[in-house]
């Protein structure tokens, strides 16, 4: 029987994005990243892109567009921007 040790394997960074999870002695960190830092790079990378809401034409973060629609404010704008044909109005 063999009782030799083997080497660990190790692993090249997949994307520039993963380089972080390259350990020191060249092994590759599965673990998932802590929830902590997870939603903050979310945010940073989705949530806090402004984008203009197609009802109303305010400057809105992508992440709140969706109960930004559903407020009174947006649905009166966009009641009053089809009255008076203003732009921009959602097809």
């Amino acid at each position: 029987m063999d009782n030799t040790p083997k080497a660990s394997k190790t692993h090249r960074p997949r994307t520039e994005a993963t380089e972080w999870r390259q350990k020191e002695d060249g092994t590759y960190d599965n673990r998932p990243i802590q929830k902590s830092e997870y939603f903050k790079m979310y945010a940073r990378t989705h949530g806090c892109v402004k984008t203009v809401c197609e009802m109303c034409g305010k400057m809105v973060n992508k992440q709140e567009m969706r109960l930004h629609q559903q407020r009174q404010v947006c649905k009166n704008r966009h009641a009053w921007l089809v009255l008076n044909k203003g732009f921009p109005i959602s097809s």
